[in-house]
């Protein structure tokens, strides 16, 4: 892909240059100095700069088959352009000194490569974001089919493999709460070709301690052996099984989601998970890792706005029965007694709406999961 942002401006500079005219000479030249005959260079930016032998001349520029656009010469008769984002490949480029009549009076060609450098993006976390287990993350890269090593705190905890356009996702848990680096990582060969590093928060819900087995009951005593000479005693009884492991507990999840501005607008206003992230009006999705029941909703508002917000909790993409109005007269407010299964797996996420020209801000909501 080829982007040329000097080509409105070279066109100015022609029309000048056809206005006032410059004379032609029978030794006039014009040469292609970068890229270099058959060289590789990277694409962004991909320099393209020659000399030539008038100053005050336009040289258009071809590459391939696509004109580009023209530039004027200096007062040293040398030119130059940039071109952004250009992808891999063979390229050929050609360059004409053109006269007032936009005659050709010289021309050259090169052929070269670009190859830019591998790259690899997380693309659906940012710096900053705070979340729960599981940990989904996607992005993108510049190879297909090639391995992606997802790491936190330098521990590897994914590995998968980018599809034929280089998009890529995983999921893991972290065990701990805290502060952590997140490094994706491009492998080529076994080794690391491109990575990309955020910081994120982690707030992990710890379940209790399950209840010691009982004791087991103590064997029977063996019985006495006969007297006599040399009577034999009697064999100890066997000792009693230890009792059964009690279950493992499991304590309740905390989802939380926090919006520290305006939201989007009115309408459908999804939040994402963590404390200062923006809404969206793309549904932000978080699944749910075991099954629950979802209860005790609560909202509190900074500003409600003009008319107050709507703010209900969604399953796979409904509405549930977990929703409440904030009106303009109230702070925060809460939901109790309303239960929502959630099965493991589920999806589950906020939306807020606002009325028309509401602009309500800094609102933070959350929901338990046990």
């Amino acid at each position: 892909m080829l982007s040329h942002t000097k080509k409105k401006q070279n066109h100015a500079y022609l029309a000048v240059f056809l206005a006032f005219g410059v004379t032609a000479h029978a030794s006039d030249f014009v040469i292609i100095t970068d890229p270099a005959q058959s060289s590789t260079v990277v694409g962004n930016p991909l320099v393209i700069a020659g000399s030539s032998s008038q100053a005050g001349l336009a040289v258009r520029i071809t590459v391939n088959t696509t004109e580009i656009g023209s530039v004027i010469t200096n007062g040293s008769g040398d030119w130059s352009v940039n071109l952004n984002d250009v992808n891999d490949g063979s390229y050929t480029i050609t360059a004409d000194l053109l006269d007032g009549s936009l005659n050709i009076l010289a021309t050259d060609t090169n052929s070269f490569t670009v190859q830019n450098p591998p790259s690899i993006f997380i693309t659906s976390l940012a710096d900053g974001d705070i979340l729960g287990n599981p940990i989904i993350v996607h992005g993108s890269a510049s190879l297909p089919n090639t391995t992606v090593n997802v790491s936190v705190d330098s521990v590897v905890m994914a590995t998968t493999t980018t599809g034929n356009s280089g998009e890529w996702t995983t999921f893991f848990n972290v065990p701990t709460s805290g502060i952590h680096t997140l490094l994706a990582e491009l492998i080529v060969s076994g080794s690391p070709v491109a990575s990309h590093s955020i910081s994120l928060t982690t707030l992990i819900s710890v379940g209790t301690t399950g209840t010691t087995g009982a004791t087991g009951a103590q064997g029977a005593t063996g019985v006495t052996g006969a007297t006599g000479s040399l009577g034999n005693t009697g064999s100890t009884g066997a000792r009693g099984a230890t009792g059964a492991t009690g279950a493992a507990g499991s304590g309740p999840i905390a989802y939380v989601w926090a919006n520290s501005g305006l939201l989007v607008g009115t309408g459908n206003n999804f939040m994402r998970i963590g404390t200062g992230a923006p809404s969206s009006v793309v549904e932000q999705q978080v699944r749910v890792p075991v099954a629950a029941n979802a209860k005790d909703f609560w909202v509190r508002v900074g500003s409600p706005g003009l008319n107050g917000i709507t703010a209900t909790i969604r399953k796979n993409g409904v509405d549930t029965a977990l929703t409440v109005f904030v009106p303009t007269s109230t702070a925060s407010t809460i939901v109790t007694g309303v239960n929502v299964p959630f099965a493991a797996g589920d999806l589950i996420s906020l939306n807020v709406i606002a009325g028309l020209l509401a602009l309500p801000s800094d609102i933070t909501a959350g929901v338990t999961l046990q």
